[in-house]
């Protein structure tokens, strides 16, 4: 090979990434943008925009009208055992039935489960009371439709003993009679039940089918509980065929074992591995690089604000207790600890990422705040990435649909991570950040530039790390299990695709674009001015930042002397 011919090759291999956005990725990012608000915005919009039963806008009440709500049905009803509050101070959780909302997903049932939603829907806000009932503390749960306020039910959580003990209670409470006056109150005609003496168990436990209540292979029964002459249980309670629930039990427990092996344990040895890295290379490596600390920060922080913001919906949710009761000091200290490692854990593979990234022919993929071209490359990178954002918008659509209908992948509700549990619902699109930063970071920087070492081929090297990424996915509430790590696994290499043409930033700002619009979409089609000025603002805060960096930087790139 001759010295020209070498040279050619060289400055090829390590020429710098493309900031540049061309005509026909802007096109495609414009029709990816349009098949994603076309079939996942507008479409379910006009399907769901008017209830068939009401005729009316569904819209969803707030959690203070909920407690509003309960409390005045608790004031209301006249309870056998004295009942009085504590607290003034409710907490309401969403709660779902996820295994109903599941099987109406997976059979295309939603237009024949509509006429029970009301009565009996999957989705509710659960209002939990601390009370006196019988002399002793216990706490109350009242179930509450969220789009009309109307009880669906309630429960006692404790047994407190009444005047005289358990076993020495006489049978004097006609319970036929008590259950008609409760289902009546809580919206029940008796022509709409089957009412039995006979239903009444050696649990005192009646179950009163409701005869047109078939969804699919799914019926409906009004349970009522008594203990100790006193009604503690009334709710309305679907049985989905055995045959679903067995299927999804068997899938989540897939999903659960996948996540455990393939994301926890890998994960932690990709987070030893960078350890390692760090300490091999440890005299070549800037660890007070300030662009790198300051990602690791930015991560950090919005997790453990996270935290804070998640735990209490999150253990009243589990636990079926107002946030009052609930002493989460060592909660929040365990889990704070934690994710203040997994920031130790983002900072060494960002290090030692950079650091093979070097080594390879991929160079000048991340450029930093020291790097003269800093404050020119961040918004043009910002700018490329948004455009593949609206490009992913499509990729991922189209792959959802080709799973739904090639594989009958379906969805479901799942309580434990929905932003309405949060303390501050609003915080929620600032996760998007995070999990660009850390995710980009660990799997796509540290973990591909770390197999590219052995392998010679980036592409190769990206699989595991990759797998690795979507596999922490798994247990989102998509079936068949394998459904959102087959949509990662594409995603994730389309992310590697992004970086290694047009370096980290570019990879970084178009999977944040992409998590900020899917994030605040709730927000900006919320119906309300304080909810769309929220998502107006998520959405541009990241051009904030981005032209506020370009200016200090180039500030500091002018007061440099001249050479």
């Amino acid at each position: 090979m001759s010295f020209t011919h070498q040279a050619h090759h060289d400055a090829h291999n390590q020429a710098a990434p493309s900031y540049y956005i061309t005509k026909s990725l802007l096109i495609a990012s414009i029709v990816g943008f349009i098949v994603f608000l076309t079939v996942q915005v507008i479409i379910p919009l006009l399907q769901f925009e008017v209830s068939p039963e009401e005729g009316a806008q569904v819209s969803m009440i707030t959690k203070t009208e909920a407690a509003d709500k309960a409390i005045q049905y608790m004031k209301q009803q006249s309870w056998r055992s004295e009942l009085t509050m504590r607290s003034a101070d409710p907490t309401v959780v969403y709660q779902t039935d996820s295994t109903l909302a599941g099987y109406i997903s997976k059979e295309r049932l939603t237009e024949a489960f509509q006429p029970w939603s009301r009565k009996a829907p999957y989705d509710r806000y659960q209002v939990l009371l601390s009370v006196v009932r019988g002399g002793r503390p216990d706490v109350l749960s009242i179930d509450v439709n969220m789009t009309n306020g109307q009880i669906i039910g309630f429960n006692f959580t404790g047994r407190p003993a009444t005047a005289a003990d358990d076993s020495v209670v006489s049978r004097t409470l006609d319970y036929r009679a008590v259950a008609e006056q409760t289902i009546k109150q809580l919206g029940w005609s008796s022509s709409e039940l089957n009412i039995q003496q006979e239903s009444l168990n050696s649990k005192d436990e009646m179950r009163v089918t409701v005869p047109k209540a078939k969804v699919g292979g799914a019926t409906l029964d009004f349970v009522v509980h008594f203990h100790n002459n006193d009604v503690v249980t009334a709710k309305p309670v679907w049985e989905v065929p055995l045959s679903y629930k067995t299927e999804e039990l068997q899938q989540t427990a897939t999903a659960s074992s996948i996540y455990k092996i393939g994301y926890t344990w890998m994960s932690l040895l990709l987070s030893i591995l960078a350890l390692v890295a760090c300490i091999r290379y440890r005299k070549l490596i800037r660890f007070r690089s300030g662009t790198i600390i300051t990602l690791s920060i930015v991560s950090c922080g919005i997790s453990l604000l996270h935290i804070w913001n998640l735990l209490p919906g999150l253990i009243s949710l589990q636990f079926g207790v107002p946030a009052a009761q609930i002493r989460m000091e060592y909660a929040l200290i365990v889990q704070g600890g934690i994710t203040v490692l997994q920031g130790v854990v983002l900072y060494f593979s960002l290090l030692a990422g950079t650091r093979l990234w070097d080594q390879s022919k991929h160079r000048r993929l991340m450029p930093t705040w020291s790097s003269p071209e800093f404050g020119t490359v961040l918004p043009r990178a910002f700018w490329l990435g948004t455009v593949y954002a609206g490009l992913l918008l499509g990729v991922q659509t189209f792959i959802f649909a080709a799973l739904e209908t090639g594989f009958g992948a379906w969805s479901t509700t799942d309580a434990s991570q929905s932003p309405l549990n949060l303390r501050l619902p609003a915080l929620y699109p600032l996760l998007a950040w995070m999990a660009a930063i850390s995710e980009e970071g660990v799997y796509r920087w540290f973990g591909t530039g770390l197999l590219q070492r052995w392998v010679r081929n980036p592409w190769i090297a990206g699989l595991i790390p990759t797998l690795i990424w979507a596999f922490g996915h798994v247990t989102y509430p998509i079936f068949p299990f394998y459904s959102r790590p087959v949509e990662l696994l594409i995603m994730g290499f389309i992310f590697l695709y992004i970086m290694l043409r047009h370096g980290f930033w570019t990879a970084l700002f178009a999977h944040l674009m992409l998590d900020n619009l899917l994030m605040s979409m709730s927000y900006l089609l919320g119906g309300t001015v304080s909810g769309s000025t929220l998502g107006a603002l998520y959405l541009i805060l990241p051009v904030l930042i981005i032209y506020g960096l370009k200016n200090l930087h180039q500030r500091k790139v002018n007061m440099l002397p001249m050479s």
